[in-house]
């Protein structure tokens, strides 16, 4: 059992801190020149890196900024992040990115589409019971216990019945939701590596 932290035996211990700086021709990087570098993507949707991170710096270039992921407008002081600077061919570019979602967005595809509308076809040209509907022209759905959603099946297009392809669908939407999983799983993968960079610090 470890001893009661008292005066009589606690110690300060002079350790060694490695500081990485970000410098250009020996100078250090300010916020200043950090914030001209070019803001660019370095996560790929399908998971993969678009270059070679460097590490990442802990300052926010801009109080709001455009989520490609989620299409709206987000502030940069909601939730955790990173400023990542990382190297495209000879030059520097920062990213600021988000980790994955904990409750992802329904996966939603052509594939999605196409299975809803055989389901529609295959039920008569009637809304399919295992179909709820969504939000606007969408519907949502569940497939091996994964959030899907599509376009609301097209009543118009009798002329163009897929019902004789709803087996065949089920079997691609099944490929299809595990390429996604796959994808999501690449994206916390690299989340994960890239917390591991190291902090580069800039000079005010």
């Amino acid at each position: 059992m470890p001893k009661q932290l008292t005066t009589q035996n606690a110690l300060i211990t002079t350790v060694a801190v490695e500081v990485k700086a970000l410098t250009i021709s020996g100078k250090q990087v300010t916020q200043s020149v950090f914030r001209q570098l070019q803001e660019a993507r370095l996560v790929a949707y399908e998971g993969t890196l678009n270059g070679v991170p460097w590490g990442y710096v802990n300052h926010c270039p801009e109080r709001k900024f455009w989520d490609v992921d989620r299409g709206e407008w987000e502030s940069c002081n909601n939730g955790k992040h990173l400023h990542v600077v990382w190297q495209h061919g000879g030059e520097l570019r920062r990213s600021r990115i988000a980790p994955p979602a904990l409750w992802p967005r329904p996966h939603w595809s052509d594939v999605t589409d196409a299975y809803v509308q055989a389901l529609f076809c295959a039920n008569g040209h009637k809304y399919p019971p295992s179909v709820t509907s969504g939000y606007g022209s969408s519907v949502a759905f569940e497939h091996n216990g994964t959030n899907c959603k599509a376009s609301y099946p097209n009543g118009h297009r009798s002329d163009e019945c897929t019902a004789d392809r709803l087996a065949e669908l089920v079997e691609e939407l099944t490929d299809d939701i595990g390429r996604e999983h796959d994808r999501r799983a690449r994206h916390r993968a690299v989340w994960q590596s890239l917390t591991e960079l190291p902090q580069l610090f800039i000079a005010v």
